[in-house]
């Protein structure tokens, strides 16, 4: 759910205002500055975040519908996919900003605990999916 949630809310920002105030301070412009400074800036980041936002609503709906069809005693592959599947999304999504430095911890913070909630999850329904049937 958080997923869809987080989706949906990205693909709104992404759509309507572009820029959160922590871009804006990691980019040291307001939002209009940043949309003189050149024209296609805005809708360039408009279409990374309106496909982040799809990204995440897809994944999101495809991890519940495994969840609600597939989560059963005795299913490793479930959590070996939901492992597989959300390993690299996570570091890469986390990576990214700190290895370009933009770490101001109110973005960061969905980001984490989305990360959290995953890595919990999937500790807490390991022994009841690897267990026989």
């Amino acid at each position: 759910m958080g997923l869809l949630v987080a989706g949906g809310v990205i693909l709104v920002i992404g759509m309507t205002h572009v820029f959160v105030g922590e871009d804006l301070s990691f980019l040291c412009l307001s939002a209009g500055e940043a949309q003189r400074l050149d024209s296609r800036l805005v809708g360039v980041v408009a279409h990374d975040r309106a496909t982040l936002g799809g990204m995440l609503l897809a994944s999101g709906t495809v991890s519940l519908l495994l969840v609600l069809w597939c989560f059963r005693r005795g299913a490793e592959w479930v959590g070996r996919a939901m492992m597989v599947l959300g390993l690299p999304a996570y570091a890469a999504a986390l990576g990214v900003h700190f290895w370009v430095g933009y770490t101001d911890w109110r973005h960061l913070v969905p980001a984490l605990a989305g990360c959290a909630l995953w890595a919990t999850g999937a500790m807490l329904s390991r022994g009841y999916l690897s267990a026989r049937r």
